[in-house]
Order: structure tokens, then sequence, then C-alpha cells
């Protein structure tokens, strides 16, 4: 049946109101380009993901913006889902396997769209769980408890749905979900194919494609079930996903507008009485009854009512069937007291005035003002409102920030948990992806990624044994260091300069330095350490196929306890920051803090001090001192400042400067009070000062570090470079003068 309002022409006022919306939308980023971007950037997530752990199991990713159909207002949350291929799921005993766990899903005793899944075959010992049925044994799960990939593998603590997920720029959430994969169509979705529809939405090309998807069995149970830990939902995602890729700009902005319609005015605060995926099941309906030509840009608001005409109809007559599935997704959804709440405000939705009227209330993107500065042909703008370019930047921004961090975290979360002789097998099973020509482009770019951090780590650990047994950086660590150069902008490059300096090439280590001192100006760093991810907006545009990482991105700069002698003394000293009660009460998750790490412009000026010191250029030394002095005050990067302040503290103590030394540990406790080496380094400065019988007082009596705030304010304030340049300099002849003063 086609409803009256996708039946009728629009008015001329709907058009012009169509149109100004349409404009809207294409300027808060739901436009063809940035859809696109999105779901790329998506795909990669789940190529980075499932590389790892490939032969145990695949990742899925089902979000807004894997569908490109988010903003930057909305905040969707992500969808992970996990797929086991320990288990061959069938629905016909014909598709029997040898030598794997066969699962048979039944669904005669069950609600539609779910199951449950007997274990076929006489070794049911190998399975994690199940339960006797008469006389059948059923797979059951824990509700609530997440489960492994590596049920039985010895490197299970590895992975699984912990591997790190797409990092979010936003306050939404990631929820993770396990499922497994049956490579056959559903039974309760064969009708499906066979129905003929007016709009030849979805072709019979489509449905034949998304047959070949199979479907997913996800451990949920129907609501109001009795058998919640073995009965099991049947899903089509890749099918459905499939077919909103084939959707046009109009269409999706008509599925936006409705998810910021139930966001900001159908759903209370904190309440989901009407979920994104009725909607979206709402809109495949629509799209199938309605003709082609109804989808039009000058059509968009009778689009909107259409699909809220249906939504009405579905809730009013308590039925929305599932798209593709013999399946009812209101059955017990809504109570009697909910559904007479929703019907008058579905009522307003249904009528063009009314609705005009909330989309101008909508604040999500600053829809509503947006609209209403198109209606009122005023050609000024809003306060905060972004332009469309200064819009998709900052998504652009978000999605690569999402992106980079989520590398980081991987990296980081490999070497947390696989000994050196495995980083040796993952490093040839992400090789193998870069330059496997059978591979999609995604993913031999996301490969080639993850390698590159893995090179630097292995020629960092074959550098440490070479130093320590003689004094120089083998052939073997210099090839690997090379294919790692490019993981990023500064760490990977930091790292091969830390090696060179500890092996006593100190002019090779200058001449790297420099080269890194030309870049950073241009590099965003960012930290993934304590979880999520702290860095900078990244308001950078980009083309699908030209995300280069080496030119933006600046990651911590790690050295595990088998790189120590690729790092000088004074970073030594971090790896050994934590007691044993101390690290008896923290987390996997903080097993960094058993590394040596440093935010990457801290730690180059610091080698920078170390090499001049070396080279006897002590006006390139103090430069490079005042230069880190300025970066710990006024831009503390919110990584690792207690490191930072460790290693400069070091560095006064080197100068004579104790005092000045001994403030900068006691700030460092300040930063992180525990798992802090900086405790030690009192200590140890303490037992100096008494032992030489020495005055703690400064030669000039003047400390540089309580001075350091305020001079570094006041340049930190000047807006013309040249000034502020002339400022550092007061600030290098103060410190000069200072020691020039405790000399005499």
């Amino acid at each position: 049946m086609i409803y009256s309002a996708a039946s009728r022409m629009s008015g001329e006022g709907d058009i012009d109101i169509s149109l100004k919306l349409s404009e809207v939308l294409d300027e808060i980023g739901v436009n063809d380009e940035m859809v696109k971007k999105r779901r790329y950037m998506s795909s990669q997530s789940e190529v980075m993901m499932t590389i790892p752990v490939e032969n145990k199991g695949k990742c899925y990713i089902f979000d807004s913006t894997a569908e490109g159909t988010t903003t930057l207002g909305l905040e969707s949350n992500c969808h992970i889902l996990w797929c086991k291929t320990a288990y061959n799921v069938i629905q016909d005993k014909n598709d029997w396997k040898e030598n794997v766990k066969n699962l048979q899903m039944l669904q005669n005793e069950v609600p539609p769209g779910y199951c449950h899944l007997q274990i076929m075959g006489r070794n049911i010992e190998m399975y994690e769980s199940l339960i006797r049925l008469e006389n059948r044994e059923l797979l059951k799960y824990d509700k609530g408890v997440s489960h492994r990939i590596y049920p039985d593998d010895p490197m299970k603590e590895h992975f699984g749905p912990e591997i790190p997920a797409p990092q979010k720029a936003d306050s939404s959430k990631v929820e993770t979900t396990f499922f497994y994969m049956c490579e056959s169509w559903p039974k309760t979705a064969r009708d499906w194919k066979k129905e003929q529809n007016q709009a030849h939405w979805p072709t019979t090309e489509m449905k034949e494609y998304c047959e070949t998807t199979g479907c997913f069995v996800i451990p949920e149970a129907s609501k109001g079930s009795e058998n919640e830990e073995y009965e099991w939902r049947i899903s089509t995602p890749l099918a459905e996903r499939y077919l909103m890729r084939t959707l046009n700009i109009i269409q999706i902005r008509c599925y936006v507008l409705m998810k910021m319609i139930l966001k900001s005015y159908l759903n209370p605060p904190g309440k989901t009485y009407i979920s994104k995926y009725m909607c979206k099941t709402v809109l495949f309906h629509c799209i199938e009854e309605a003709k082609t030509d109804f989808w039009q840009e000058d059509n968009l608001l009778s689009c909107l009512l259409y699909c809220f005409e249906k939504l009405s109809h579905f809730i009013s007559s308590e039925h929305c069937p599932h798209f593709i599935l013999e399946n009812n997704l209101m059955s017990g959804l809504l109570s009697s007291k909910e559904r007479t709440r929703l019907l008058p405000r579905l009522k307003n939705l249904v009528n063009s005035t009314t609705l005009l009227h909330i989309l101008l209330k909508i604040p999500i993107d600053n829809l509503g003002k947006r609209l209403q500065l198109k209606r009122s042909k005023e050609n000024v703008g809003i306060k905060n409102i972004l332009s469309k370019a200064q819009t998709e930047q900052e998504i652009s921004g978000q999605l690569l920030l999402n992106f980079v961090s989520q590398l980081y975290t991987l990296h980081q979360d490999l070497l947390k948990k696989v000994e050196l002789p495995f980083l040796f097998q993952y490093l040839s099973r992400f090789l193998c992806h870069s330059i496997n020509s059978a591979g999609s482009a995604i993913q031999q770019t996301v490969a080639n990624q993850m390698a590159a951090f893995l090179c630097t780590t292995t020629g960092s650990a074959i550098a440490s044994a070479n130093i320590s047994a003689n004094k120089f950086i083998s052939k073997e660590a210099m090839f690997w260091y090379s294919g790692g150069m490019n993981s990023d902008a500064l760490s990977s490059r930091l790292k091969f300069a830390s090696a060179t300096y500890c092996a006593g090439d100190i002019i090779s280590t200058r001449s790297i330095l420099r080269d890194i001192d030309t870049r950073y100006s241009q590099v965003n760093q960012m930290c993934v350490c304590h979880g999520g991810h702290m860095g900078q907006k990244w308001p950078i545009n980009f083309k699908e196929d030209e995300i280069e990482i080496p030119n933006f991105a600046g990651a911590c700069v790690s050295f595990l306890q088998y790189e120590r002698n690729c790092v000088p003394r004074e970073m030594v000293y971090e790896m050994f920051r934590s007691s044993k009660e101390e690290k008896s009460q923290r987390g996997n998750m903080y097993k960094w803090m058993d590394w040596a790490v440093v935010d990457p412009l801290y730690y180059m000026y610091f080698l920078q001090y170390k090499v001049y010191g070396h080279l006897n250029q002590h006006g390139e030394q103090i430069r490079s001192l005042v230069n880190f002095l300025y970066l710990v005050h006024c831009i503390p990067y919110p990584g690792h400042r207690d490191t930072a302040l460790n290693l400069l503290g070091q560095c006064m103590e080197m100068e004579d400067q104790d005092v000045d030394a001994f403030c900068c540990y006691l700030k460092s406790l300040d930063v992180q009070d525990s798992n802090n080496v900086a405790k030690w380094h009192i200590c140890r400065l303490l037992s100096k000062l008494v032992g030489q019988k020495v005055r703690a007082i400064n030669g000039c009596g003047v400390s540089l570090i309580a001075a350091g705030p305020t001079i570094s304010q006041e340049i930190e304030e000047i807006e013309n470079p040249s000034q502020r340049k002339t400022q550092i300099k007061v600030l290098t002849k103060l410190f000069e003068y200072k020691k020039q003063k405790k000399s005499n």
C-alpha cells in the first residue's frame, strides 16, 4: 500500500522549504563526499581490527559512520560485532563439515527471527558451554559477558573483543558483541527475494547479492523470553549495509532528519521508545513502495512526511515488519501508556506546518537556526555556526583523529600482550597483507601502516642487542628502522635518533634531530596511554586515497624493556617508576608504565640538549634547554608531562641548578602522584645535597623554574612570531647570565 504522502506532489512552499532544508544538510556534511569519506574510514577500522585475529575471527562495524548517515552533532554509538569463525553454523544437515564444530539453527520453538543452536557431533566437551534440553545439547551464553575469540588459544589474553575499538572523539559509546556466522541465507527471508515491488527497489540483482551475505546469530533473546541463556537472534546486517549503500543522497538526508527528530523530539531524554533501527526499517519500506522519482531534492519535506506517516501507522497497529526477515519489531516494545504518549507527537510529524515548526527547533548541528537563516534570506552568519568548508574540515579531522588513535592503540596493545618472538609473527602477517595483490586497496594501506610501527620496534630491539654487545647498530637493525621510518612524523625518527646517540654516533644524531625539528610545527601529537586519546583537534581535510599519517601525526615515543640500550640513562629510570604495590594495583591498560614513554617534542628537545652538550656547542645546548622549558610551561601536552618534568629536572642537575631540579620533580609529582620515578629522583638529589654539604640555593638566588611560567606566559600572549623569538632569546640570555653568575 502506498500512503497519501507519497502520492501527492509538494506545494510551492514545500518545494522552497525542501530545497533550503537540503542545502542545510549539505552544509552540515550530509553530502556525497562526506558520506563516502565516512564509509571509507569505517572500512579501514574494520580491516585494522581484523588482520591481527584473522585466523580466529573477523570484525564488523555497524554504526552511522559506516553507513555515512551521521553528523557532528548526532554522536552516534559505535556497534562492533566480532565473528567467531571456529564454528560452522548451518540450517540444513547437508551443510555439516568435518573437523569443525557444527551448530544447527533450530527455529521451530522460538519466536520469528530467533533460533536455538543445537550442538552436532559427539565431542560435546569441545564446546565452551551448553545446556541439555529434551535429549538435545544447545549452545548457551552468559548474558552480559563478552566472550573471547580465543577460548583455548595459548595467546588468549590477546585481542578478542578487547582489541582496540575505534576511538570516538565525541561523547558517544562503543558497544561490542560477538556472534556466529551462517553462510546460508536465513529460511525466514527466502520469501523476501520473491516479492515484487512497485518502485523496483531493491532490484532482483540487489536481492541476489544480499542472499550471498548469509546471516548472523547473535546472543540476544526475544523480549520477555524465558530462555535468555540459549535463545539467539537472527540478523542480516551485511545485507542491510549493502542496501543502505544503494540509497541516494536525498534518501540518506531523509534518514538523518528522522534520527534528529527522534533524538530531539520523539524520544524523551534518557529513554528510547523508538530506535534508529526502526527508522531505518521504515525508510526501507517507504523506498520500496514509493516511485523512484518521489525521492527528489525539491520533495524532501514530503519524503519526511511520508516516512513519519508510515512510522505512525506501524506504531498504532503495533506491527512493524522487519524489512527482510519474518519478524515484528514492535512485538513487546511499547506499553499502551507509552504508545498513547507517542501517537500525538507522531501526529504533529505528518503535517507539513507542524513538522516545519519542529524542524526549526532542532538544536543538533544548529539545524533549526540554519534553516531559519535560509528562510529569512539574510546574508549574515550566526555566531558559533561553522561554514560548509569548516564543517567538512572538522569531520575529516575527527575521522583522522579516530583512525590514528585506533592505529596507535592497536600498536600499543600488541606491545603490551605479545612477547618479542610473537612480535615477528605479527609483523610477518602485516607485511604479507601489505604486498598481497589479491587483497583490497584498503587492506594493503592499513597493513602498511601497522607494519611500519612494528618495523621500528623490531629495529630498536635488534639495535639494543647490538649496542649491548659492541656499541654499534647492525645493518639488520638499520633495515628495519628504514621500514618503519614513515610510521608517523616524529616517534619513529626519534627512536632512531635515540639509538644512534646511545651507539655513540653523535654527528648522525644531530643530523636526524635537525630533520625532525623542521617537521614538528605541522605535527599533531597524540597520546593513547591513558585510555581514549589525548591530542589536539585536527582540522585537516583529505581525500580517501591521500591519507599520509607520517605528514601530520606524532605518537608517544615508547621504549620497552628489551629496547633499554637504545635509551639514555635519564630515560631508563622511567622503566622503574612503579613499586611492587603500585604494580599490583594497576590494570593491564597501564602496562606501558613498565616502559619509558614520553611525548615526542619533549624528547626531541631533551636529545638536542644531550647531543649539543657532547659536541660542546653550549649556545645550542642552552637554546634547546630553554625551548624544553618553554614547552613544559606553555604547551603542557597532557600525555606524559610527568616524564618531561623528570627529564627537565635531570637537565637542571647537569647544569648544577639543584633547586630548579628539585622544583621539577615536585611539579612532576603534582602531575602524577603515583607510579612516578620523581620520588626516587628527589631522594637521590637530597642525598647528593646532604652528602656534599652544599646549600640548596642557586648561585643567582633566583629559580628559573619559578620565573619560567611568568616569562613563558608573556611569550605565549605575543602574536607576532618575531617578537616571540625575541622573548625566547631574552629567556636564553637570562639562563646564560644565571649560569655565569653561579660559576663566578
